[in-house]
């Protein structure tokens, strides 16, 4: 997308003949171009910050889910293993 950005803004440049974005005369058109991909820009950069949150978030959940799930399997053995030496005593 920023390619497409960058030509839109060399295409109306090219047309205008200006180059220079502090001459008076430099195209509408480019200005808001411009604006409309740094805003892009922005964008992206914020939405791979929350991405890279959801990433960390979501590993965080997955060790805390591993450590549940392996509490949960010594319990298991634990009991079983309590069964079996209550059934030896009858």
């Amino acid at each position: 997308m920023d390619a497409a950005l960058v030509r839109e803004i060399t295409v109306e440049e090219d047309r205008a003949g200006i180059h220079d974005m502090a001459n008076v005369a430099y195209p509408l058109v480019a200005k808001a171009v411009q604006q409309r991909r740094e805003n892009v820009r922005r964008s992206i950069k914020e939405l791979m910050k929350r991405l890279d949150d959801a990433r960390s978030a979501m590993a965080e959940a997955q060790d805390e889910f591993r450590k549940v799930e392996f509490r949960d399997e010594r319990r298991q053995v634990r009991d079983q293993s309590d069964s079996e030496i209550d059934g030896r005593r009858l």
